[in-house]
């Protein structure tokens, strides 16, 4: 009994002293501290809180370095019209469309155009520009662009001479809707009513459109009137000149389309005209559809723009208003007939469409 009873001591005294070296084993290993629970969290977090405070500075950098950025950009100010444009524009309309008594009101900004509210004759007009006053829109034209259009001004005319036939061959080259080319067109056809058949007169057509494919569409349709019913065109074209309806002059002058479509879609075939104009990158310029109907003639005559005058060959310039037209066209006969002597108006017309005339004298703009 005794010898089991300290056996039995024995085992448990080694177990006690196991545990124990355990225990001090453990402790020697895990690191002694003092630190309080929030000191020890900011140990054992150090670099995930110096990570977050270093982020911080840099948000904070950036916005205060895009503040002094911002600061130091300039301020974006409200367009407004240039302060001249009011009267170049009021000048541009004197001298092209020669509007009397002209008076400007004012100009203002509005909706990112300058519009300019002028009188005439007592009566107010408005016209919108851009507000640097290079693009005019005027109301039944087209927007004309200053850098578009060559204006020479009212300069007086150097005499030219003009070769002398018994017949003067009498060639007019336009775009049909170009203001100029139909001013041009206004003040010539009275000339041409009264020498008739005493001259060989015809419109031809500059070749590229400066008016999309309304201009593109009425210039094939014209050349086919002319090619299938000659004896109406100047009715068709004094008609036409009115307003710009097609389809009302057609009517008027009992014309189909039926009748024109053969020499249409064969023109058409032709010269091209539709295929150019869908063809964008073959245009003149990148802008301007090719319009080759009498691109030879052109080319022959240095043809550059609306209205382009060419009297027996020769490349001349002339005041606008009819009698100076007529004047013009009989300096190229040998021998001046009767109608010679007519007396026309010596008003110029307005440009664009509507025959209206004014007393002003001529100018040589031209779209081109």
């Amino acid at each position: 009994m005794v010898v089991f009873t300290m056996k039995k001591n024995i085992s448990k005294n080694k177990n006690k002293t196991t545990i124990k070296e355990k225990k001090e084993e453990i402790i020697k290993k895990e690191p002694k501290t003092s630190c309080s629970k929030e000191g020890c969290f900011v140990r054992d977090n150090f670099w995930k809180i110096t990570s977050i405070i270093l982020l911080l500075l840099v948000v904070v950098a950036g916005v205060l370095l895009l503040t002094e950025n911002r600061n130091q950009l300039p301020v974006n100010e409200t367009l407004e019209c240039s302060s001249n444009v009011g009267q170049e524009t009021k000048n541009f309309l004197t001298t092209n469309f020669q509007l009397p008594t002209l008076d400007l009101i004012s100009s203002v900004t509005s909706n990112d155009l300058c519009l300019h509210t002028f009188q005439v004759e007592g009566q107010d007009l408005e016209i919108y520009t851009s507000l640097n006053g290079e693009v005019v829109f005027i109301p039944g034209l087209e927007p004309i662009n200053k850098s578009e259009i060559n204006l020479e001004g009212n300069e007086t005319q150097t005499p030219q001479e003009i070769p002398k036939t018994e017949k003067p061959v009498v060639e007019l080259f336009v775009m049909s809707h170009c203001p100029y080319g139909t001013q041009v067109e206004k003040g010539i056809l009275p000339a041409v009513d009264v020498l008739k058949d005493s001259i060989d007169f015809e419109i031809k057509f500059v070749n590229y459109a400066m008016h999309d494919l309304l201009e593109v569409e009425e210039q094939l349709l014209q050349y086919c009137i002319q090619e299938e019913f000659n004896d109406k065109y100047n009715e068709y074209l004094y008609c036409f000149l009115e307003d710009g309806d097609t389809q009302r002059c057609l009517d008027k002058l009992e014309i189909t389309r039926d009748s024109l479509d053969a020499c249409i879609t064969e023109t058409d075939t032709k010269y091209d005209i539709m295929s150019s104009y869908e063809d964008k990158s073959s245009w003149v310029n990148g802008r301007f559809p090719k319009f080759l109907i009498h691109n030879e003639d052109n080319l022959k005559y240095g043809v550059q723009g609306s209205p382009t005058l060419v009297i027996n060959g020769t490349v001349i310039e002339s005041n606008r208003d009819p009698q100076s037209l007529l004047n013009t066209i009989c300096s190229g006969f040998e021998t001046l007939p009767r109608a010679c002597n007519e007396v026309l108006s010596s008003q110029s017309p307005t440009p664009g469409f509507g025959f209206t005339e004014t007393a002003g004298t001529t100018n040589t703009a031209t779209c081109g």
